[in-house]
């Protein structure tokens, strides 16, 4: 075990080394190589937050002008007036009769099916229901 002796020796002088330099005048002497590599990692660990703030802020940006170059292209492509010509009108196609009888006795059975499964499972939903085709 001498290394692990060894190895807690020198973290106890580097702790002792620390706490003489934080009591002691920053110009000592002595301290002049911690003070370099305590400024010098302040500034890496400082210029790494920078340089992640500002890529955090540039995709941001990207983001945004993405979100509003696709509004642009959207109502470029598709305005109002367009888009209203093909909005589904739903009073237009179910006020229409059925004018072939074969399709207007086929819907009857199968309205009559889904009738008689939700009855059958004690439903009153009108979920989608698979017809006994044969």
């Amino acid at each position: 075990m001498p290394e692990i002796a060894q190895l807690l020796q020198t973290i106890n002088r580097w702790f002792g080394h620390t706490t003489d330099c934080l009591a002691s005048p920053v110009s000592a002497p002595t301290c002049h190589a911690f003070w370099e590599l305590v400024i010098y990692g302040s500034a890496g660990v400082g210029l790494a937050l920078l340089l992640w703030a500002a890529w955090k802020l540039i995709d941001y940006l990207a983001q945004i002008f993405a979100a509003r170059r696709a509004q642009w292209e959207h109502e470029r492509v598709a305005d109002k007036a367009t888009m209203r010509q093909y909005v589904w009108d739903d009073d237009k196609y179910t006020t229409d009769e059925v004018t072939d009888p074969k399709l207007a006795e086929k819907i009857r059975k199968e309205l009559e099916l889904r009738r008689l499964h939700n009855m059958e499972s004690g439903s009153r939903s009108s979920g989608p229901v698979t017809s006994r085709r044969s």
